[in-house]
């Protein structure tokens, strides 16, 4: 994923369609394909990243209602990352007039996929923040030291904290 962003950038992801365009139709064809294979991993490694996550977790719980929540949480986050990656996948036909401008082909309506992508951004936060609560929980319950407990929860906790960036992006896009 990094390397199809970082190519992509060097190809023109981020540039202004007009700005993009004066570069030539070689480059916009490559930034094209490196935002979709990004798109495909991003999906990809969010949901792969929660599963592990979860199933940490889930060797450290013994109570029934949270490993069932676990696995709700497991569940969900299956669905809406296989929602939105057939939903990338099969935007355009054939799957290459997404960054083949002359192929022949058409692309379904960009509203589904941006639709797509904001429950995807809310599940999202919602399964973090199921999670990082569980997690807390646990943690707190575990026989250390208040000052290794409070340790271990800050630095999971960084790892939730790129749910904020997506309930901002989810937020400034509605407005």
């Amino acid at each position: 994923m990094c390397t199809a962003v970082i190519v992509g950038c060097a190809y023109g992801i981020g540039m202004k369609d007009q700005t993009l365009r004066e570069y030539g139709r070689d480059h916009v064809e490559r930034a094209l394909i490196c935002w979709w294979i990004a798109s495909i991993f991003f999906c990809i490694s969010c949901v792969m990243s929660r599963l592990g996550i979860a199933c940490s977790l889930l060797r450290l719980t013994t109570h029934k209602t949270q490993q069932w929540t676990m696995g709700i949480v497991c569940f969900f986050a299956t669905c809406l990352g296989l929602l939105l990656f057939v939903l990338i996948v099969t935007q355009c036909q054939p799957v290459k007039h997404f960054w083949e401008l002359d192929e022949s082909g058409k692309c379904r309506n960009p509203n589904i996929l941006a639709i797509a992508q904001y429950v995807f951004s809310a599940g999202s936060i919602i399964c973090d923040l199921i999670l990082s609560t569980l997690l807390s929980r646990r943690i707190w319950q575990l026989q250390m030291r208040i000052s290794t407990k409070l340790y271990t929860i800050f630095i999971f906790g960084l790892g939730s904290v790129y749910a904020s960036p997506l309930l901002l992006r989810t937020l400034e896009s509605s407005c």
